[in-house]
């Protein structure tokens, strides 16, 4: 979609700005922040109310996983 509003550049000086590659990078990035602020926590519920996750381990489980690391099982 950048593409084509830096094609108005002719018309309108102000669309330059969609030519910078910076530009549209950090575009990209608040686009990204913003859809994540806005549908985040209307997505987490839904994934939760559908049982989408993982399970935790507990803190044996951790314990033990690091002893087979530290005798150098695989």
């Amino acid at each position: 979609m950048m593409y084509y509003l830096h094609r108005l550049s002719d018309q309108f000086i102000g669309f330059n700005v969609f030519l910078y590659v910076t530009f549209r990078a950090i575009a990209a990035a608040v686009t990204a922040f913003l859809g994540t602020l806005i549908f985040g926590n209307f997505i987490i519920r839904i994934l939760t109310a559908l049982k989408v996750g993982q399970p935790e381990r507990g803190a044996a489980e951790v314990r033990r996983g690091c002893l087979k690391c530290a005798l150098g099982a695989t």
